[in-house]
């Protein structure tokens, strides 16, 4: 897939929230990324020329200024579409010109409507949103069909070019996706049929992130606004049972760095098993840590070293993930905290990289970076790096993106969602993240992975049964897969292509990042005419294999791909 924009894609690109209309080129790159496929963008050229189209490409979008665009644009692209088969997708922004002509479709007057539906070819598909769209209808040349409808006006369009096809959509594809994740499941059918030949993609649907937050972590027992006991081994167990029985996996945002205000009023303070002398700002593993608040207090017990027992007998048991949610979570200046009169009180010094604490970070040498300290802590203590950051309370600085980057990170979770690619880091800010407490079946309809994120906290006060009671709940409202972090990095560390081999056509699956994948990964594959085999050879690093493939409801097949 090429996503032609005006300029280079930055190293953090989307990381500030950019409205929609300045996220066209990103949304389109993000989409192509989730969907497994080598995602290339070209910056329009300043000569206006026509860009150079990598040879293998089948799908090119025009998300630049098209008033910016010569009229020779179009005919030369025609001419490569008579020998190559691309689907060439733009935008009618009411200016087409020599576009309108191209692709024999321009806008007309302006519509809003609930009713999304792709109207062929294959089989026909509507979603009614649960908000309106708006567009523009279009208006079609002959030999141009519809393949879309905005509550039955046409608003997708789709014309033969050589051997590839021009695609016209009337609205914008960022805004409507803001507006309902109907609009992502329709342009997912744009991309993928018709084709001229055989076409995979990672296969999303049904499909929620569990992550717990804040396991390891110092602030419930300093902020007294968050206070709670540690999980035990035997919450660790139950959480086991509930997860086995559901055929899940969660991430664990874990905190690896726990840090004594020195205060031994307060409370006293275990590591490794021994009484410690208590120093202010001083920062401990997590995993060796026990803190028992003072007699009298009403602060419970702070046992990490159980905890991390019953961590590790989870991860060991495949049930779950680690990953990094910062070092310490707690504001990287300690030796201020440590004074600070609102040290227990003031939530902002429980937030490790948001604005305030840009400045002192930018000031510290690499190796006392917190990024670095917890990444090395949590490969020391868990055997493996984590693939994800979650920042804590969710802010970010640009510095800390950057080191992210740097330190290997495959993603960043958060309210949108971070995806490497290459030595850049993308936001898709179409994978949601709600609070695992509200389940809903909107939230699949894109058919993207959602993120179902809690704390150890609701864990600690409503016991196993309340991640059991909400992971039903998610059951009921549509999803099928719980899986972590890990394998969602996995997945999205592979690349997809069809290839004609001397048996026919063949699916090749290379890994360019991420970690082996611990379960199958569901694949979907369409062929032209919508004929599906019944199986399908698939090449790997590790050999050829044949996998079964079943049939879907929309025309399309779904493979299982080995774990491993």
């Amino acid at each position: 897939m090429v996503v032609v924009t005006e300029q280079r894609a930055p190293r953090l690109w989307g990381h500030d929230r950019p409205p929609a209309d300045r996220r066209e080129a990103l949304d389109w790159t993000a989409l192509g990324r989730l969907l497994g496929w080598p995602t290339r963008v070209i910056p329009r050229p300043r000569d206006g020329s026509l860009p150079e189209i990598p040879a293998g490409a089948s799908v090119v979008v025009v998300a630049c200024d098209l008033a910016r665009v010569p009229a020779r644009w179009w005919r030369d692209l025609a001419a490569r579409m008579a020998s190559r088969p691309l689907n060439v997708v733009v935008r009618a922004t009411g200016r087409e010109g020599a576009l309108a002509r191209w692709a024999g479709a321009r806008s007309d007057h302006r519509l809003a409507g609930r009713t999304l539906a792709w109207t062929g070819p294959g089989p026909p598909c509507r979603w009614t949103g649960s908000q309106q769209l708006e567009g523009r209808a279009l208006v079609l040349a002959p030999g141009t069909d519809a393949c879309g409808t905005l509550d039955g006006v046409a608003v997708a369009a789709a014309r033969p070019v050589g051997r590839g096809r021009a695609v016209t959509l009337g609205f914008h594809p960022s805004e409507a996706r803001d507006r309902d994740g109907a609009a992502t499941a329709f342009l997912v059918r744009l991309l993928t049929e018709p084709c001229a030949a055989p076409v995979a993609w990672l296969d999303h649907a049904r499909t929620l992130v569990l992550r717990m937050d804040d396991p390891g972590g110092a602030p419930s027992a300093h902020l007294e606004a968050w206070s709670y006991r540690t999980l035990t081994e035997r919450d660790w167990a139950r959480i086991a049972e509930v997860l086995r029985a559901r055929d899940a996996r969660v991430s664990l945002a874990y905190v690896p760095g726990w840090v004594d205000d020195g205060d031994g009023a307060r409370g006293r303070l275990w590591v490794g098993g021994r009484f410690t002398r208590r120093a202010p700002g001083r920062i401990h593993p997590s995993p060796r840590v026990r803190y028992a608040p003072r007699n009298g207090s009403a602060r419970p017990v702070q046992d990490h070293v159980g905890e991390y027992r019953g961590i590790r007998r989870l991860q060991a048991q495949g049930l779950a993930g680690i990953e990094l949610h910062g070092f310490t979570h707690l504001h990287p200046d300690l030796a201020a905290w440590s004074v600070a009169p609102d040290r227990y009180g003031e939530v902002g010094w429980y937030r490790e990289f948001g604005p305030r604490a840009e400045a002192h970070l930018s000031a510290l040498p690499h190796q006392k970076q917190p990024l670095v300290r917890g990444l090395a802590l949590v490969r020391r203590w868990f055997g493996a790096a984590p693939s994800t950051l979650i920042f804590p309370g969710d802010e970010r600085s640009e510095v800390a993106l950057l080191q992210a980057v740097a330190l290997g990170f495959e993603q960043v979770g958060g309210p949108d969602h971070g995806i490497r690619d290459g030595d850049c880091m993308l936001w898709a800010s179409h994978v949601h993240a709600p609070y695992l407490d509200q389940p809903a079946e909107w939230w699949r309809t894109a058919g993207l992975p959602v993120v179902g994120y809690f704390h150890d906290r609701d864990v600690s006060r409503g016991g196993a049964a309340w991640l059991a009671r909400w992971l039903d709940a998610w059951r009921e409202a549509g999803m099928e897969r719980f899986i972590d972090y890990r394998e969602l990095a996995s997945a999205l560390g592979l690349r997809l292509r069809f290839v004609r081999g001397g048996s026919g056509w063949r699916l090749t699956v290379r890994r360019v990042s991420g970690p082996p994948a611990p379960r199958p990964v569901p694949i979907a594959v369409r062929w032209p005419g919508g004929g599906t085999p019944p199986r399908l050879e698939v090449e790997t690093a590790g050999g050829v294999i044949e996998v079964p493939v079943r049939r879907l409801r929309t025309g399309a097949g779904r493979v299982l791909l080995p774990a491993g």
